[in-house]
């Protein structure tokens, strides 16, 4: 069952607390230090036709760095984004703000004001 389709099933569900997380960062942040991670290449031989060896950069799939000097951790993408993922979940079930380090901006806020009630409500998907 796609996720949209579980989603509007549960979400009227009395017993369940259901809500959307956004996951935007969760790849690009590292969840130790919470600074940038980048892709990981490797140089690779190939062979031309002429039959001249030739290095080439190569991406490893799924690999990322933290670029931060003091971490510099290699991190599985998927892995490094469940844990933001997370961590994002746990603070919106404590009703707590996003962690700053997945904004869009780590100079602003995640939350917003209702305008018909005037209360400060945490963005937990911004699409």
């Amino acid at each position: 069952m796609p996720c949209k389709a579980l989603y509007n099933q549960i979400q009227h569900h009395p017993r369940i607390y259901c809500r959307r997380v956004g996951e935007q960062y969760s790849t690009l942040r590292c969840n130790k230090c919470k600074h940038d991670t980048e892709k990981v290449y490797y140089w690779k031989e190939i062979e031309t036709p002429e039959g001249d060896i030739k290095m080439v950069k190569a991406l490893i799939y799924g690999l990322r760095r933290c670029m931060n000097n003091e971490c510099r951790i290699l991190w599985d993408r998927d892995l490094n984004a469940s844990i933001n993922i997370r961590e994002v979940t746990v603070a919106l079930v404590k009703k707590e703000e996003r962690p700053k380090y997945l904004c869009k901006s780590w100079k602003l806020a995640c939350k917003k004001k209702d305008k018909k009630t005037n209360k400060t409500a945490i963005v937990a998907n911004q699409k």
